[in-house]
Formats: C-alpha cells, sequence, structure tokens
C-alpha cells in the first residue's frame, strides 16, 4: 500500500478529527496546570534528580555525565512544553523537526502496550463473568465499559500516530525537512558559538538546571552576551508568533459559532 492510500485509511479511521480533539484536550491540559498546579515542574525536576540518582546507585553507571545529560534533556524539554504549551508528540520543533518522528513512534508503542493491556482486561472480564456468572454485574459491565473506552482512545492515538509518522516519514518531506534543521544547526552554531560556553560551564556543573543568574554569572566576554541576547530575542518572537496565531483562531472560532 502506498504512502497516498496509507494516508486515506487513516483518515478514514478519525486521524484528522481526532488530531482536532487532541489540540482542544491539550489547550485544556495547559489552562489546568496552570491554574490548579503552577509547581509542576519543581515537582517533575524533583522526580528526575531521584530517578538519576537512583540509577547511579543501583545500575552503576559508567558515563555518569551522559545520564546527566539525559535527565537535563528530559528537564528542558518539559519546561518547553510548559513554556509553549505544546505537547512534543504532536508538534514539531522548527529546530530540530526529524525529532518529531522519534516522539512519534515512542508514543505509539507506549498506545499500543495500552491496547494490549485494555484487551486484556477484557478477556479476563469476560472469562471471570462466564465462570462466575457475573455476581456483580453493574461492577463488571462499569469495567467493561472503562476498558472499551480506553482501547477506542488507545487505537485512534495509534492511528493518529501512524497518520503523521506516514507524512514525516515521506521521502520528500524527510529529506526537506532533514535539509532545514542541517541549516538551521549550522546557524546556532555560528551565531552561539561563544553564547553557548557559559550556558554548557553552567549545566556541566550540576544536575539541576540552571537559572538565569547562574548563566549570567559566566559570561565573560561581549560576545557572549550578545549572541545570548540574539538567542532569546529569536525565542521571544517566536513565542509572540504563537500567541498571535492563537489569538487569530479564537477570533476565527468565535465568529464560526456566531
Amino acid at each position: 500500500m502506498d504512502e497516498k492510500a496509507k494516508l486515506k485509511v487513516y483518515t478514514l479511521l478519525g486521524a484528522e478529527q481526532f488530531q482536532k480533539v487532541v489540540f482542544i484536550l491539550e489547550k485544556l491540559k495547559y489552562q489546568i496546570i496552570q491554574k490548579f498546579f503552577p509547581n509542576i515542574k519543581v515537582y517533575y525536576e524533583k522526580q528526575c534528580d531521584k530517578q538519576f540518582l537512583r540509577r547511579i546507585r543501583k545500575q552503576h553507571i559508567v558515563d555518569e555525565k551522559a545520564l546527566l545529560h539525559e535527565y537535563q534533556k528530559q528537564k528542558l524539554v518539559f519546561r518547553k512544553e510548559l513554556v509553549y504549551k505544546q505537547n512534543r508528540n504532536y508538534h514539531y520543533d522548527p529546530n530540530y523537526p526529524t525529532r518529531f518522528i522519534k516522539y512519534l513512534e515512542m508514543n505509539k508503542k507506549i498506545h499500543q502496550r495500552g491496547m494490549k493491556k485494555n484487551i486484556i482486561v477484557i478477556v479476563i472480564i469476560g472469562i471471570t463473568t462466564f465462570m462466575l456468572g457475573n455476581p456483580f454485574p453493574l461492577f463488571s459491565g462499569i469495567c467493561a465499559l472503562a476498558q472499551v473506552l480506553s482501547l477506542a482512545i488507545n487505537f485512534e492515538c495509534v492511528n493518529l500516530q501512524n497518520y503523521n509518522l506516514c507524512r514525516f516519514q515521506n521521502k520528500r518531506v524527510y529529506s526537506c525537512l532533514k535539509r532545514l534543521e542541517d541549516k538551521k544547526l549550522e546557524s546556532n552554531l555560528k551565531n552561539l558559538q561563544e553564547g553557548i560556553v557559559p550556558v554548557s560551564q553552567a549545566i556541566n556543573s550540576q544536575i539541576q538546571i540552571p537559572s538565569i543568574d547562574e548563566i549570567v554569572n559566566n559570561i565573560t566576554t561581549r560576545e557572549q552576551a550578545v549572541q545570548l541576547l540574539e538567542y532569546v530575542k529569536e525565542q521571544y518572537s517566536y513565542l509572540q508568533e504563537l500567541h498571535t496565531k492563537k489569538e487569530q483562531e479564537k477570533r476565527i472560532g468565535g465568529r464560526k459559532n456566531v
């Protein structure tokens, strides 16, 4: 089956409509986090620290620095999700667009495991109901319904991942994204060659993500300060573009509902 046929099947199975639902739920998710869980970043990073220390003690890690960078990366990605209010599994990073494919594949495996668990539980409920004569019909019915709904959601999630993987793994699209990624990486290396030094020094010295003050304290040259400031301006501009886009979508949606 070619890519166009696959995309058509994924679409018929509800990928595009489900993606709209995902974006609505994503927006609601970050509104809830912002209002009710303002300290979620602190909690998440403490859990990362505990996992890091546990693995160092129990697994006798040889390359401790590599493991340190792994958990620092997890923290940074989570912080980025909170700032941009975008889940890594449903939005690609303009700086590293091909990385999106890895997140899609990881997310797909999670929901495939979820589907297997749902099917196993449904089978167990069916067998026990048949053998015991269903002594608790209401409880069994609620459990079975919950598993069926969970199975349907996991199925649609896998279908959506397949839909996006098919789009992004297309040879022409992937080649274009890879060229853009390499060009952006080359530009960042050139424009941040000096600016990355104080950040690297601050990160390599601890498991915690350094504060702005700690990074500023490591700046020793004017060039480092200028490059970091330009990078901050670029990221702020991108955030403003996202905010403007969301406001426009709100206005369009509001007009449609009138």
